[in-house]
C-alpha cells in the first residue's frame, strides 16, 4: 500500500462516521466513497471490487428513494437504515482489515523514522517531527504523509 491508498482508505473511514453522524448525506457519502475506491492504486482487486458492490449497493438505495420521489436524508424508512447499516458495516471491516495489514512491516518501503526521545519521532524525507507513541510496524509523518518503518517496533 502507498501513501495515497492509505490517505484515501483513511478518508473513505472519516466519511462512513460522518454520515453516521449525519454530517455529510448519503448522496455525498455515495460520491466520495466512490472517488475514493476508483483511486486506490495498490489494493488488492478482490477488496476493490467489494467497496465497489457496496457502494452500488448503497446507490441503488438512493435511487429507489429517488424514483419514489422521496429524500432519503429527509426520511429513510426502518429497511433503508437496515440496509445502509449492515453495507456500511461490511465496508468498515474491509477498510479496517486493509488499514490493519499497515500494522506490519513493508519491506518495499526502505524509509524508516528516528526516534528524537520517547515521544517524538523525525521524518528522514521532510525532516519534521511528530508526536507518535505507535507501536505499530509502520507509521506516517503526519506533514508529507510518507509511510515509513517505525524504529519502535
Amino acid at each position: 500500500m502507498n501513501e495515497k491508498d492509505y490517505r484515501h482508505l483513511k478518508l473513505m473511514s472519516t466519511n462512513v462516521k460522518l454520515y453516521k453522524n449525519e454530517q455529510i448525506t448519503l448522496f455525498e457519502l455515495i460520491k466520495n466513497l466512490d472517488t475514493l475506491i476508483n483511486n486506490l492504486e495498490q489494493i488488492k482487486e478482490e477488496q476493490k471490487n467489494n467497496l465497489r458492490g457496496y457502494c452500488g449497493v448503497l446507490e441503488e438505495v438512493y435511487a429507489v428513494k429517488l424514483q419514489d420521489d422521496t429524500s432519503i436524508e429527509l426520511t429513510p424508512d426502518i429497511q433503508d437504515k437496515k440496509i445502509i447499516a449492515e453495507t456500511l458495516k461490511k465496508m468498515e471491516k474491509i477498510i479496517n482489515e486493509i488499514l490493519d495489514d499497515f500494522k506490519k512491516s513493508d519491506p518495499l518501503i526502505k524509509e524508516k523514522a528516528e526516534i528524537i526521545d520517547q515521544e517524538w519521532l523525525l521524518c528522514p524525507v521532510c525532516h519534521d517531527a511528530w508526536l507518535s507513541n505507535s507501536l505499530d510496524a509502520m507509521v506516517v509523518c503526519t506533514n508529507c504523509q510518507k509511510i515509513m518503518h517505525n524504529p519502535r517496533f
